[in-house]
């Protein structure tokens, strides 16, 4: 079974995003106000990224239900609110340089989309002048109106467009970095916290690679990566109780 090759513009994506979420990292120092503020907007932005990716078949037909009888581009959305609530959880200007980075990646892969979709994708032009780039006011009035906003959730559909298989790597980048900000002393938390995140990790990808469809181009060995990154987190957790 052939893997999916990540395009060039996705690997670039990736390595300048952790390159300035390790970076802005080094410098954190996270407040119990910052994590009570943080933390459920990170959540809220994993849950967009989720929804959208429930209803979105790229490159196949225009979306319009759901998240995207909002706006175009939801998927930037939750990945720029996800920006901003690190960014709140790590409690230092330094941090708005991963919302910068977020920013200026959303806007460079947004206008190659949508030069993309309009040459290609029958109907987009017409969406395009309909449904507003990101939410306004007026856009979410009218979904509201519509009912096109709700919408059946597929967890298929999020495993086909890799949506569940990136999720495998949130809480575990997470908590490295907590564990790290622990070991400089500039977060103070029952060592147990860790080690019970990742185990709950390493069973969210033991069901992810459970249900991951036969038929998807990715492998059920690819969770074998997050999985060893859990593990080594895991065991670091326990050597620093």
């Amino acid at each position: 079974m052939l893997h999916p090759v990540p395009s060039r513009a996705t690997v670039v994506t990736v390595v300048v995003l952790l390159l300035a979420y390790f970076a802005a990292f080094r410098y954190a120092e996270p407040a119990p106000f910052a994590l009570a503020v943080g933390l459920p907007l990170l959540a809220a932005g994993i849950l967009i990224r989720f929804v959208t990716n429930s209803v979105l078949k790229k490159n196949q037909e225009v979306s319009r239900d759901g998240l995207y009888a909002v706006c175009r581009h939801p998927m930037y959305v939750g990945s720029i609110t996800l920006a901003v609530a690190i960014a709140i959880l790590m409690n230092h200007p330094v941090g708005l340089v991963l919302v910068v980075a977020v920013l200026t990646i959303a806007t460079w892969r947004l206008r190659r989309e949508e030069r993309f979709l309009l040459a290609n994708l029958p109907g987009y032009a017409e969406y395009r002048r309909e449904v507003p780039a990101f939410p306004t006011p007026r856009s979410v009035a009218r979904a509201l109106r519509s009912g096109r906003l709700r919408q059946p959730v597929s967890l298929r559909q999020c495993f086909l467009n890799g949506e569940v298989f990136r999720a495998n790597f949130y809480l575990p980048l997470l908590l490295i970095s907590g564990l790290y900000l622990q070991h400089l002393g500039r977060l103070q938390m029952p060592g147990w916290i860790f080690m019970a995140g990742a185990v709950v990790a390493l069973i969210i990808t033991a069901i992810s690679a459970r249900f991951h469809p036969a038929d998807h181009p990715r492998s059920r060995l690819d969770y074998l990566l997050p999985a060893a990154l859990e593990l080594g987190m895991l065991a670091l957790a326990a050597a620093a109780r």
